[in-house]
């Protein structure tokens, strides 16, 4: 590493550590200030108007901060983890949410882990509390399905024509009196803002419906509207694709994923699963990793997908070759099947970026006389791989499981 990046690394370190004593500071100096009710010296009559009034603390953060406060003394460790920069205040706030005494350690070292980034940590907490677990999970296929919160800004005329294309489209969805099957939401769900009002009312029916005395159509929520709309466009991908082969028609690669490309286009349209039969998990490439989701609802995918397998057999190493001798490069074939596995994901743990074009990269070297086989194969970007040859970025771990 360079001097001075050496220098600006360690100085941002330090900065964030500034950050964190000084809020910590305030939050025990809070507590003293609630404990011995000083507020009433103040002339308040509790410590949310002390906040509110005096501090000017927005509602919702002067009721998180009086949680919290209280909080402090009862987990030391994950206060003075983050107290030297650790992880963020975001991260210490769930944790101390979902945190007891006989877990605190096993929460700070996921949240010191290296190969888990603030938005993993945050996701495993809530889904402790969402599952009234006081431990991490100890195994995983993947990031817990937790909801999204999606918030749309757009003019009353734009949303007027959004309005107005969700309706029809709910009337073609099925036949008038039809129950509708809400469409599986893997990754894409959540509660849905428009301008800031709150989107849970039910779709009104076209106008002309409501004169005729036929049955009236189904209506769909806007959460029910987008999630079908999208499977109905995924399900057409070969009339959205820029060429007749260019996209399967489902989108869809369940199994160990589907076929990988060096084209950006491709992987950013693609959906990608991960299915093991053996052990019946399953997991969906999302924005922000691999996500768990229902073994069922990617076995149904399974029929109308493209579907990789790759057996246990092809993930064993094999032996180094004798001193002077090279194996073969990659084959086409073996690179699309790296990349499915991989998710069609840059599997550096710091990128992770998906749409852009990737390499099969040979993770101990050929030149060293290591084989090309899908145990020694890992997808990189184009960014990442020229880092591991400049001897910038180190890549440690296993091919197609857990890498740092």
């Amino acid at each position: 590493m360079l001097p001075r990046t050496q220098v600006l690394h360690e100085e941002m370190v330090g900065f964030v550590a500034t950050g964190n004593r000084a809020r910590i500071e305030f939050l025990q100096r809070l507590a003293e200030f609630v404990r011995d009710r000083h507020y009433l010296e103040l002339g308040l009559p509790s410590p949310l108007a002390y906040l509110q009034c005096v501090l000017k603390v927005p509602r919702s953060t002067a009721y998180e901060s009086l949680s919290l406060c209280r909080e402090l003394e009862k987990r030391p460790l994950l206060v003075e983890a983050y107290g030297r920069g650790k992880f963020s205040y975001r991260v210490l706030r769930e944790l101390l949410l979902v945190a007891v005494a006989e877990t605190e350690e096993e929460w700070l070292a996921l949240a010191t882990d290296l190969e888990r980034t603030g938005d993993e940590v945050i996701a495993e907490a809530k889904d402790a509390r969402r599952n009234g677990r006081r431990r991490p999970r100890r195994e995983t296929h993947g990031l817990p399905n937790l909801t999204t919160r999606v918030t749309l800004e757009m003019t009353r005329e734009q949303w007027g024509l959004v309005h107005t294309a969700l309706a029809r489209f709910g009337e073609n969805c099925a036949l008038p009196g039809e129950e509708v099957v809400e469409a599986d939401a893997e990754g894409c769900g959540g509660a849905s803002e428009v301008s800031g009002e709150k989107l849970g009312a039910r779709v009104a029916q076209d106008k002309t419906q409501a004169d005729t005395h036929s049955s009236p159509p189904p209506r769909l929520s806007l959460e029910e509207g987008l999630i079908g709309l999208s499977q109905w466009i995924i399900d057409r991908g070969d009339q959205f694709s820029a060429g007749p082969s260019e996209i399967s028609p489902s989108h869809v690669s369940p199994s160990q994923g589907g076929p990988a490309s060096a084209t950006p286009a491709r992987s950013a349209t693609k959906i990608v699963y991960h299915h093991c039969p053996s052990c019946r998990k399953s997991a969906v490439e999302a924005l922000e990793g691999s996500v768990e989701v229902d073994p069922d609802s990617v076995v149904r995918r399974a029929d109308s997908a493209e579907v990789v397998m790759i057996s246990p057999e092809e993930e064993l190493a094999l032996e180094a070759l004798p001193d002077g001798e090279l194996d073969v490069p990659n084959s086409s074939r073996l690179a699309s099947r790296v990349k499915s596995r991989d998710g069609d994901r840059c599997r550096n743990p710091a990128c992770r970026r998906r749409g852009v074009e990737l390499h099969a990269h040979h993770f101990r070297f050929r030149a060293a006389g290591e084989r090309t086989c899908l145990a020694n194969e890992v997808s990189v970007c184009g960014t990442c791989r020229a880092l591991i040859h400049a001897g910038l970025l180190v890549v440690e771990g296993t091919p197609g499981k857990k890498l740092r």
